[in-house]
């Protein structure tokens, strides 16, 4: 079992792809791995919008970045959070997780 300060990096991942859709991806891998030891909080959603929403507002996304990062996984392409300004990994909590809505309680 993970101990309370093990961080995250969250990797969204298109894993159904369908070229007729309007919005391309209908379905979302979201991977939370562990900054060390333990398990990978994995989930799948169909509703997967309103998550990637909430992660523009928790990074202050500029517009061009937002554009940026839907049309990266609209592509089918994996996109892991990256700090903007140094370009490492970006590391959550659990419960910063949990608020997101990535829990597995909220897959679809």
């Amino acid at each position: 079992m993970p101990n309370e300060t093990t961080r995250y990096s969250l990797q969204m991942r298109p894993v159904e792809l369908c070229t007729q859709s309007e919005h391309g991806v209908l379905e979302m891998e979201i991977v939370a791995q562990p900054n060390g030891p333990g398990e990978a909080i994995r989930t799948r959603s169909r509703q997967w919008l309103p998550i990637f929403e909430r992660l523009c507002t928790l990074l202050s996304s500029s517009a061009f970045h937002r554009k940026l990062m839907h049309r990266t996984l609209s592509a089918g392409v994996s996109m892991h959070l990256l700090d903007r300004t140094n370009g490492e990994k970006l590391l959550f909590s659990k419960e910063e997780i949990a608020a997101l809505s990535l829990d597995k309680s909220n897959a679809a």
